[in-house]
């Protein structure tokens, strides 16, 4: 096995951000949706072992999953969104025989300081954090000598969240935050009779967190890959094992299937855990990096020393450039919710993507829906990304569009510009008004990440999912989850 260091480009970010705001996600059924979804899984063949399917729950129940309307506060970073900073992207190989595992490390230093020489300095221990990792396999053909490049995984490091809190805080019985990941919701499970007047069974979910689990599967900012995710384990366990099982032989193999992985478990992590001595360590220094490379990191640093603005994508609207023009993100009203959901959403697929960068133009105000990619880029250079954009096209039309638009009672118009290293930024209309901009930084979005709330909303959403659970074997409940 041999872990090589590739590249490390350092980038400046802006001079400064609006403050970003967290969400998670809610459920939004009433009976006739539970009686609709009860229908689904026997429809669709669910109790015969075959799952539900992202498409289906988007087109026959929109708006069963959503951000939430209100938000838990704002997310911290160090030294504050004010601050400006270098974002980072570290390519690792890790080689085993034929097979190459690349990680892509994205995150951002702790300040920005250009003043020596005009050029960019780094302090060889300021901390780089750990925002997001993307892996990729390169595999050579023994019969071709092509090389195939596939996507692996991709998630958000759990850190550092909540006014500087670290994963160890957050994890402890004191903190008011909790995890809600699909297997934080079917992990610990106690089964209980509860008097409904219905006879229903209930399940009680209680998200454990353990020092290992900083990571977070971008899957998971997907509501409705966040949806059938967790209902289809639930189900497969339930049909793939002995009808008179226990709970928990049920909820143990359900926890199984949405196990997510450790940061230890990428090489570069794992390395880094030794180096510093720390468990799950989610930052580096350029001392921890010259430790790995023998001291040879310098060869190995691309600066792009330029403005954020010089080294935008000049077909971006104008107003997209300017950080007073973009809408602040605390409000509490579909627009809002929108945002957030496609800037999730979209920043996932293009992740599973290996895209780095997407624009693409998407309305729902014609006879079809139309969806036009303004430009693109992946993470691999080298590669055809084409095939990789209508993929995200495809995803765009048979599942986010019915989601957002609750299949075309709302009337969508936005113009999407993502750069996974830098910023997202989108021009929304709804119903034909005018646009409105929107930006979030994506080289921090862990820190905004839909997986971490509090307690209570950790309740409400398990309770939620307590009553769908219900549905997917027939029982008899009318609970609706909205009052």
């Amino acid at each position: 096995m041999a872990l090589m260091i590739k590249k490390l480009r350092l980038i400046p970010t802006r001079k400064q951000y609006q403050d970003t705001y967290q969400r998670t996600l809610d459920l939004q059924l009433n009976a006739t949706g539970l009686n609709m979804l009860e229908a689904m899984f026997h429809n669709e063949g669910v109790v015969n072992n075959s799952g539900l399917n992202n498409n289906a729950v988007a087109t026959s129940l929109p708006g069963v999953i959503n951000y939430s309307a209100t938000s838990t506060g704002i997310a911290d970073i160090v030294n504050g969104w004010a601050t400006q900073r270098l974002r980072f992207i570290l390519e690792v190989e890790d080689t085993v025989g034929h097979n190459t595992l690349v990680s892509y490390i994205q995150g951002y230093s702790e300040y920005y300081d250009p003043a020596q020489n005009g050029k960019v300095h780094v302090d060889d221990n300021m901390l780089f954090h750990v925002n997001s990792i993307t892996n990729v396999t390169k595999t050579v053909s023994p019969a071709t000598g092509e090389l195939i490049v596939r996507p692996h995984s991709t998630y958000n490091v759990i850190s550092d969240q909540y006014g500087g809190s670290k994963y160890e805080e957050i994890m402890s019985p004191e903190t008011d935050f909790k995890m809600v990941r699909p297997v934080d919701l079917v992990n610990d499970i106690q089964t209980l009779e509860l008097d409904t007047g219905l006879g229903t069974e209930f399940h009680t979910f209680t998200g454990t967190l353990h020092m290992s689990d900083t990571v977070s599967r971008r899957s998971n900012n997907d509501p409705i890959e966040y949806f059938t995710k967790t209902v289809n384990a639930y189900t497969d366990a339930k049909n793939t094992s002995n009808m008179s099982a226990d709970a928990t032989g049920i909820i143990k193999a359900a926890s199984t299937n949405l196990k997510e992985p450790t940061t230890n478990s990428i090489s570069f992590m794992y390395q880094l855990h030794k180096i510093t001595g720390e468990v799950t360590p989610t930052a580096f220094t350029m001392n921890n990096l010259n430790t790995m490379t023998g001291g040879n990191i310098k060869s190995v640093i691309e600066v792009m020393d330029k403005s954020f603005e010089a080294i935008q994508d000049m077909s971006v609207p104008t107003n997209f450039m300017d950080t007073e023009h973009t809408e602040v993100l605390y409000k509490a009203d579909k627009d809002t919710q929108i945002v957030n959901s496609i800037i999730h959403t979209l920043n996932t697929y293009m992740a599973e993507s290996l895209l780095s960068n997407l624009s693409i133009q998407v309305t729902n105000m014609a006879m079809e829906p139309v969806i036009t990619p303004l430009g693109f880029d992946s993470f691999i250079t080298g590669i055809n990304a084409i095939p990789y954009v209508e993929m995200v096209k495809s995803k765009i039309r048979t599942s986010l569009l019915p989601q957002i638009t609750q299949n075309n009672v709302i009337g969508v118009e936005f113009i999407f510009t993502s750069d996974l290293l830098g910023d997202t930024s989108i021009s929304l209309s709804l119903n034909g008004a005018p646009p409105v901009v929107y930006r979030m930084p994506t080289f921090a979005d862990s820190l905004y990440n839909p997986m971490v709330t509090t307690k209570e909303n950790s309740s409400a959403l398990a309770h939620d999912f307590n009553v769908v659970l219900d549905a997917t074997y027939g029982t008899a409940t009318a609970e609706s989850i909205m009052v």
